[in-house]
């Protein structure tokens, strides 16, 4: 999975003191990367 990753085309674009990472959503593996991030994201906190 890591290899996948690191072959995603993507950008990093700053807006609003936030990062966007733009992702072409025709790429093979940018469905199952996005799916992940968001899990990951909503995640709590560790307290």
């Amino acid at each position: 999975m890591r290899f996948r990753l690191y072959q995603l085309p993507a950008r990093l674009a700053d807006h609003a003191r936030r990062r966007f990472l733009r992702i072409e959503r025709t790429r093979p593996w940018a469905k199952a990367f996005t799916t992940c991030w968001h899990r990951l994201a909503s995640l709590p906190a560790i307290t």
